[in-house]
């Protein structure tokens, strides 16, 4: 199976449904089921459903990151510094989503920048915390 690797709190974004697409600079031919995997942590946090993928400015690219990390003033003056303005980015298009009560940790067979291979019933499965009080 592929996952896909990105900052959790996008992640999160994602599986709770406040944004339906992640932006990126390359396209990708791969469709279907797909993970969604933190990239510092390599934990599994859910599932969702590749179906499409389509053509979006730079522009769009860059305010699509904005978070308590990537406020408004710092995509602006990137923006304004950016050679890159000119090259265009793509939306990777998400439906079914799906959240794991508790992120699996994975064993990547092959990573390629942001792509994961992982068998799923190789993981290794997370706790709950449970308080007796």
């Amino acid at each position: 199976m592929y996952g896909l690797l990105m900052k959790k709190e996008y992640i999160l974004d994602i599986l709770n449904q406040k944004t339906f697409f992640d932006a990126r600079i390359y396209d990708t031919d791969i469709r279907g089921k797909i993970g969604l995997i933190d990239s510092t942590s390599h934990k599994l946090y859910g599932y969702v459903n590749l179906f499409d993928v389509h053509q979006i400015t730079y522009e769009d690219y860059v305010r699509w990151h904005i978070s308590d990390n990537y406020n408004l003033d710092v995509v602006n003056e990137k923006l304004s510094k950016d050679h890159m303005i000119r090259r265009n980015a793509y939306a990777y298009d998400f439906d079914d989503m799906e959240l794991l009560e508790v992120p699996m940790i994975i064993n990547p067979t092959k990573v390629n920048h942001i792509w994961v291979s992982f068998d799923e019933n190789e993981g290794t499965c997370g706790y709950v915390q449970q308080s007796l009080f």
